[in-house]
């Protein structure tokens, strides 16, 4: 006798219902197999693989999250901040250091300020800019450390660079 063969998949009770809204006259198996046919067929059509669709849909998602995040930190910090962690990060290895990145943030930045003068240099207040990055989360932090990393690999060098990447952040 063969074996029967199929995926096992666990879907979120909410897009189950979505499903079910979807095909109202199925049961569970039916809505998923309904579910499964339309991604199938969806490829044979266009050349998408669900592969493909998963990776979209995520892409968004992220898109998205990074999108709130920038409202959330939009104008958080003044010009002269921003100039001051540009410069303390300048050369900075941000990847792969496994620390926090909040961690890693307010010690860059009380290095910058400690030993480099930057608060004075670039006309800021450090002990303020620490209180701003204390009050981050988690998710901010990492937002913020993705940004300063994105200056430096991606927008440094290129004419009006600096003033762009501030007025996306200041005004």
């Amino acid at each position: 006798m063969a074996q029967k063969k199929g995926i096992q998949a666990y879907v979120e009770p909410v897009a189950l219902e979505s499903l079910y809204r979807a095909f109202p006259d199925g049961g569970k198996q039916d809505t998923i197999s309904a579910a499964a046919e339309i991604l199938t067929r969806l490829r044979h059509e266009t050349g998408i693989t669900s592969t493909d669709l998963l990776d979209e849909m995520v892409a968004a998602m992220l898109k998205a999250r990074r999108l709130t995040l920038r409202r959330e930190i939009k104008g958080s910090f003044s010009t002269q901040e921003w100039v001051g962690m540009i410069d303390a990060f300048n050369g900075t290895l941000v990847r792969g250091m496994g620390i926090p990145a909040r961690e890693m943030l307010y010690a860059e930045m009380v290095e910058a300020g400690d030993l480099d003068g930057s608060g004075t240099r670039h006309g800021y207040d450090s002990a303020e800019l620490l209180g701003k990055i204390n009050r981050l989360t988690l998710a901010q932090a990492e937002y913020l450390l993705l940004e300063l990393r994105i200056f430096w690999e991606e927008i440094n060098g290129r004419e009006n660079g600096l003033d762009e990447f501030l007025k996306e952040y200041t005004s």
